[in-house]
């Protein structure tokens, strides 16, 4: 028993996924996105864990990624240099509120 306070939290992770094409002509750079889902640590069964992140995953999937926590790639295109040299500091400070790290 570590103490941490963890019992019947389920921390979330966020999953990139690359949305380049397969076999495309023109390579266009990296192109990726994240789905953010919890991860079922309070389930003992590994085979049910696997289920478990894999239909999260399916669903995420069937969304799109212009939803949810992926959708913050696809809106960082769209931000000028000037917006990511002043934005970015701000978020990364906030990100310890957002996520479980």
């Amino acid at each position: 028993e570590r103490g941490d306070g963890s019992d019947g939290v389920a921390p979330r992770a966020l999953v990139p996924v690359s949305r380049r094409r397969p076999r495309t002509a023109h390579p266009q750079g990296n192109r990726l996105s994240g789905y953010l889902i919890r991860l079922p640590v309070g389930e003992p069964d590994p085979l049910a864990r696997l289920g478990a992140v894999r239909g999260a995953m399916d669903r995420n999937k069937d969304a799109g990624p212009h939803r949810g926590a992926g959708a913050v790639a696809l809106l960082a295109d769209h931000v000028p240099p000037l917006g990511h040299r002043i934005g970015g500091p701000l978020l990364g400070q906030a990100a310890r509120l957002w996520f479980d790290v």
